[in-house]
């Protein structure tokens, strides 16, 4: 029996598949392709024949909701555990361990939740299960399906004939990438079964690791030792309604791009396209006079030497939009910084126009700007600008700008640093927004517009009342009182 016969088989799997899902399995197993599997392998491999051969090595490149962890990764786990003949090359004694690998115990676990309930639902593989446990399934041939931590050190001693690597674009440790040393302690451990195999799945992520080097070096190449596949959603999954895309390319286009047409990313991007921008700038609004029915919220990067003191204030609109009403910043050189106290009195000033209490901002020089704040009668309220809270406000302002839920001002530096920000990867694997690469860029504006926009309409905005310096906290849904 062939996996694509063991998968279809009513009293094993009884599943169905889709035409790319088929000849996937079809070409690692070296089994022959239909005439429309064949159409798909070629726009899949990149390779204009097909011949068919067994591979010990897969890596699968695919979007999201492509069925790579229930229609691919589990039916292999299971037909290689009870068809693969792997009990042949054990001692006395000795299990063979097929393990699953993933970004996390709860990931991996994924997988063997579609094994365990397809076991489960045909009464000829349960009647092969000798134990069940939490996270590993054990056969009377003595054959373990298993979930494991992403760690490198627990996989040594193991017997495996096939290890599953989920999601193998982004094993990390402690931040750290640790794909290579996954796969450094697999392939020793398969070296006594005469057919092991060895399957990554994932989506893409950026241009480096195991699945990238794997994608570099073997795509549309006839003669790798490595079938590489790579194939968009809708090519594996065409269920996934046109609709669904539409809409996720429209919210964010260059993580469509990754996550649904399975393109790597670069390690430096642009992280807002210029044309989303653009679209969300008022031409010619320059300022918005306060109106009493709306709470404004207001964020300052606090600079003094080479870099801007911005300030920024907004509010959010009826229908839910955030819409900028003033910007403002304040430049200083290493021999005259921004003057501190004469900075805070403007500010203040212009916070009281808009009957604004609270002004957010960053942990920099935060004790002597929030002391100074306080003698001005406003509350500074610091937000640790760690990578990751950084990455969040910026994502949250991408989702507006391309959603086209924020209005922008008129004010040419602070849509050009908007247009200047990158996306990049560090060694680590982390992704890092901020200044553009080129000498001279800053991004103080867009920290404060990303800041503001994050915080407006959140529990954290205060207004002063319109008789006297009163200070009340605006409560969202409660209005003022």
């Amino acid at each position: 029996m062939n996996i694509i016969d063991f998968i279809r088989d009513k009293n094993l799997i009884g599943q169905k598949l889709s035409i790319a899902q088929t000849a996937a399995l079809k070409a690692f197993y070296g089994l022959e392709l239909s005439k429309r599997e064949l159409d798909v392998y070629k726009r899949c491999t990149g390779l204009e024949e097909y011949h068919a051969r067994p591979y010990r090595e897969a890596t699968l490149i695919c979007g999201r909701r492509s069925g790579k962890s229930d229609r691919i990764a589990s039916n292999v786990a299971l037909f290689e555990a009870l068809q693969g003949g792997h009990e042949r090359h054990l001692s006395m004694g000795e299990k063979a361990y097929i393990i699953i690998i993933s970004v996390n115990k709860k990931q991996a676990g994924l997988i063997l939740s579609y094994v365990r309930g397809k076991v489960e639902s045909s009464r000829l593989l349960s009647s092969m299960v000798a134990a069940t446990y939490a996270e590993e399934i054990h056969f009377r041939n003595n054959i373990v399906i298993g979930s494991y931590p992403c760690s490198y050190r627990t996989l040594r001693g193991f017997s495996i004939p096939l290890a599953i690597v989920d999601e193998a674009a982004f094993l990390r440790v402690e931040g750290q990438n640790v794909d290579k040393q996954i796969l450094e302690a697999i392939r020793p451990a398969q070296a006594t079964f005469a057919n092991s195999k060895l399957v990554k799945i994932s989506t893409p992520f950026w241009k480096q690791g195991v699945l990238w080097e794997d994608f570099k070096n073997y795509y549309a190449d006839s003669n790798a030792p490595v079938l590489v596949w790579r194939a968009p959603t809708k090519v594996m999954n065409p269920t996934v309604s046109n609709s669904f895309l539409r809409q996720e390319e429209r919210r964010d286009p260059d993580s469509y791009k990754r996550e649904y047409l399975a393109e790597f990313s670069d390690s430096i991007s642009d992280f807002l396209p210029s044309e989303s921008v653009d679209a969300c700038v008022i031409p010619e609004r320059k300022i918005l006079p306060y109106h009493g029915k709306f709470v404004y919220t207001a964020a300052v990067d606090v600079a003094f030497k080479s870099d801007a003191f911005t300030f920024g204030i907004c509010h959010r609109d009826d229908d839910g939009r955030v819409i900028f009403d003033y910007i403002s910043a304040w430049h200083g050189t290493k021999k005259e910084p921004v003057n501190l106290a004469s900075t805070l009195d403007e500010i203040c000033r212009t916070l009281r126009v808009y009957h604004c209490g609270l002004v957010h901002g960053d942990q920099y020089c935060s004790e002597p700007v929030r002391q100074g704040f306080r003698e001005r009668g406003i509350t500074f309220l610091e937000s640790p600008f760690s990578t990751g809270f950084k990455r969040e406000i910026f994502s949250t302002l991408k989702h507006r700008i391309m959603e086209g839920s924020i209005e922008l001002l008129d004010h040419p530096d602070s849509i050009g640093e908007l247009k200047g920000l990158e996306a990049r990867v560090t060694p680590s694997g982390n992704i890092q927004i901020g200044h553009a690469r080129l000498a001279g860029r800053h991004d103080d504006f867009a920290v404060c517009i990303a800041l503001a926009a994050f915080k407006c309409g959140t529990t954290d905005s205060f207004f002063w009342d319109l008789t006297g310096d009163n200070l009340f906290r605006f409560e969202e849904g409660a209005g003022h009182a």
